[in-house]
Formats: structure tokens, sequence, C-alpha cells
């Protein structure tokens, strides 16, 4: 019986709706959602590469130790054996549901010591979610976006979510008047488009804009606001004077504006927020993530380790075990001796959709389900597989609470609490000011618009050559 079933594109966060016709539960094809708010029917590279996951040859099918292929009880009774001990860990890749989310947190509480659990985001899209989740600053949606008539985009959403440039772009075009406004370290695409274009130290120029905006309004500025015209003057921030000054007139006399921001760093989004909120009413702010969940993964987990914090201890051996599903850690962390560290566990089980740097490393590998084959809520929305998960793969969430009930470990019952507003006040500004002085951590990977975060599905999206090639 053929059927077509919906789901949405989680390749990055504008969650682009897509079709998929299934044959028997086996997918035939992909359609456009021609009725999708968010794309109206486009899908750009990454989405269109949805059918060709679920049927890829490369695909991880069945569970191994040591190369042999051992049934998921085999399998569970090998894993099973690393919780419960607090030299064991556990890294999730950041490609989850909301429910699975909360069941890492369950399990965490449950079988391990929490600052030895770790969701993996490699571009520091939780950071950034959780920078700005207590910020009261309006978020603008789509209608908003193609409203537009003075928009900034921060670094280069175009890439990391490509169905946006078609509302920027529209919003543009819409009237003589209407500009498209470009903060970033140097020209990119957008830049070819650009009204105002400010390049150098992305927080040095928003910390510019910010203080341009203070000016302007004068008295009528927020009075929580005031005082940080004076700190970042005393900054001696390098700035492009009359640029900013533009930019920030253009942005103040608007009638609806929006700044669409993609970055890994918390600070650069703070300052974002900060210029919205400063510039006042309809003055909105549009986030573009590679994580295409981060902000419901962020708000149904609690931040508990770090994937840094568990490869150091890895390396020093105070870890012996670890369990990682769905990141490739090798790939992920290029700057770090991240082989080398895992060379020294006692044990090592990796689950992935496909073959990786760390499976390869691994002595049990699990095959994981991809989202189009999970139920779940992604992006708020409620998702039903299209097709079932290939082979023997099972769903993260799955996988877990096989180890739980392996480790007769029931399971805690906890929720994230998330924090209240913050309120905008001097102490704020001053905290704010402060961060944006200090050196930019650079995430662990440069995302990039053919890449899904660590790359654990998207580095083999060129199968058809590969096979070919005679890999």
């Amino acid at each position: 019986m053929t059927e077509t079933k919906h789901n949405i594109c989680t390749l990055c966060s504008m969650g682009c709706g897509l079709l998929i016709e299934v044959n028997d539960g086996f997918p035939l094809a992909l359609e456009y959602e021609a009725d999708c708010p968010v794309s109206e029917g486009a899908l750009c590279a990454k989405g269109n590469y949805a059918l060709e996951l679920l049927n890829h040859p490369f695909r991880l099918g069945e569970p191994t130790k040591n190369g042999s292929v051992i049934g998921w009880d085999a399998a569970i009774a090998e894993v099973a054996q690393a919780p419960c001990s607090p030299k064991s860990a556990l890294i999730v890749e950041g490609d989850l549901s909301d429910e699975e989310a909360r069941s890492v947190m369950e399990f965490a509480c449950a079988c391990l010591q929490p600052e030895n659990v770790a969701i993996s985001f490699s571009t520091n899209d939780d950071k950034v979610v959780r920078a700005l989740n207590n910020v009261p600053v309006p978020r603008a949606s789509i209608d908003d976006l193609k409203s537009s008539v003075c928009t900034i985009a921060v670094n280069d959403p175009f890439s990391v979510g490509p169905v946006v440039a078609r509302w920027v772009m529209r919003a543009r075009n819409a009237a003589r008047e209407n500009t498209l406004n470009v903060i970033a370290a140097s020209e990119g695409i957008i830049s070819e488009f650009a009204t105002v274009k400010l390049t150098g130290l992305v927080r040095a120029s928003l910390l510019g804009l910010l203080k341009k905006l203070i000016e302007i309004k004068g008295d009528s500025a927020p009075e929580w606001a005031r005082a940080a015209a004076d700190d970042i003057a005393g900054l001696n921030v390098p700035e492009d004077e009359a640029g900013t000054a533009r930019l920030a007139q253009e942005f103040l006399k608007a009638p609806s504006a929006a700044i669409v921001l993609s970055t890994s760093d918390p600070v650069e989004a703070r300052l974002a927020a900060g210029c919205c909120l400063v510039a006042g009413a309809a003055k909105k702010l549009f986030l573009v993530n590679e994580y295409g969940n981060a902000s419901g993964i962020s708000q149904n987990a609690v931040a508990l380790g770090s994937v840094r914090g568990i490869l150091a201890k890895v390396a020093r051996g105070e870890i012996d075990a670890l369990i990682v599903l769905g990141a490739d850690l090798v790939a992920s962390y290029p700057k770090t001796d991240v082989e080398g560290a895992l060379r020294k566990l006692r044990f090592l089980a990796a689950g992935a959709a496909f073959p990786n740097k760390t499976t390869a490393l691994a002595s049990v590998v699990l095959p994981t389900a991809i989202w189009l084959e999970k139920d779940g809520t992604f992006n708020g929305m409620p998702q039903r597989a299209v097709a079932p998960p290939t082979g023997a793969a099972l769903p993260y969430g799955d996988i877990l609470e096989m180890i739980e009930r392996e480790t007769d470990v029931k399971p805690a019952h906890v929720t994230a609490t998330l924090e209240g507003p913050i309120e905008l006040n001097g102490e704020f500004m001053a905290h704010l000011v402060s961060e944006a002085t200090e050196p930019a951590v650079a995430p662990a990977i440069i995302p990039s618009p053919t890449r899904f975060a660590d790359g654990s599905v998207t580095d083999h999206l060129s199968w058809p050559q590969a096979l070919a090639a005679g890999m």
C-alpha cells in the first residue's frame, strides 16, 4: 500500500515540511510540502537529501562486537557493564527529540554521575539557545521576516538555514527603501546584497551598534541600558563609525525590523538581543541554528556535563568506559587528540547511523535511527516516523531504556527547570559588556551548508559517487 507521510527537516532549525511517499514502509520518493508556511515547498540542498538518508547503502544495520554481528540482547549485555560506575560516561549527539532529551537526563540521574553525561552540540547551539532563553527579546516569525523593512544578518544565516534567504531577500526587494545589512567577520555571499556591511570582530561590531542605538535614543533609551554607552565607549572598541551610525539610524527608523542571527557565540547572541531591546517595539530577533531541535532539547534537559570535560577526564584516566550515541567525537573536535584519548579507554561503545571515525575505535557498535525513523517532538511539533528504522537500528531513547532494564535501575523521573526572565538592569548590561571584551571561544568545527553538526549524517551524502569509485 502506497501512502504519503509528513515530517519536517531537522538539518537546521527552520523546520521545513517534507513529504515521503512510502510503499509498505519502504520510502520511495521525496515530495515537497507546498503549503508549508516556512518554505512554501522549497527545500535546500540539505533537505533534498532526506530520502537518501533513509535508503543509504552505508547505513549501519546490526549491532557488532569487534566487527562480528551480534544481536541486541548480547550488545546491551556488553554495554550495560559500563553504567553505575563513577568511571563511566555517556555522550549523545544533539539530534534528539524532546522525549529523548528527557530520557538522557533521567538516565544520567539514575545510572551515572550527571557531570559524566553530555549532549554534544559541536557548533555551540545549546549555549546560544540557553543564553537567549531567559532574555525577554521579541522573537521574529517568518511573517515578521517577510515584512521587515530593515534586516540585519549577523554572520551567515543563509548558509546554515538557506531557506531563510527567500524571506530576507523578498523583504529587501519589496520596496526601494528596504535594506539588508550585514555584520560578519568577513564579506560573504550575503554581503553582495547589503546596504551596510560591518566586517571584523562581530562582538566589536555589535557593541558599537548597541552604543550608537543608546546614544541616538538618548533619554528615550531604556534606563537600564543608558550607562552601557559610557562603558562601551571606554573600551576603545574598533568600529566603522560611519557605517555603524547609518545602520543604527536605519534600524531605529524602520517600522519593522529584524536581526537574523547565526552564531556559535552566546555573547554575540545576547549583544544582538540587546540591540533589539534598546531599539524598542517592532525590533525582533530570529535565530537560525545548525541543530534543528536545539531549542526543544535545551528546554527538556538541564545542562549536565560537557563533552570537552568528559574527554579531558578520559585523557587523564578518570573515565575508563564510555558510551557514545550518534556523535562522531573524533570528527567533531579536530583540535583535540580525541582518538588518542579514546584509545585509552577500557571500554568504548559507539552508536551511529553510519560508520565513522569514532565507531572505528569502538569494540561494540550500535546502529541508530535517524529522525525520520522516530516518533517524537521536533521543533515543537509531534512527528510520526515515516518509515521503520533501517535493519535493526533503534532510536537513542530505546537504547537507553534497554540499558536501564539490563542494569535493573529505575529511571529517575525528573524534569528540566527553566530559569525565569532575566531582569534587565545596569548589572545585566555591565556583565554583558564585560563578557564581550573577553576572547570568544571558537566552536569545535566550522558549520557549513553541507554538513549537519558533526557530519555523522551528511559526510556520507555523496554515496552514489563513492559507490562508483568502488569505496
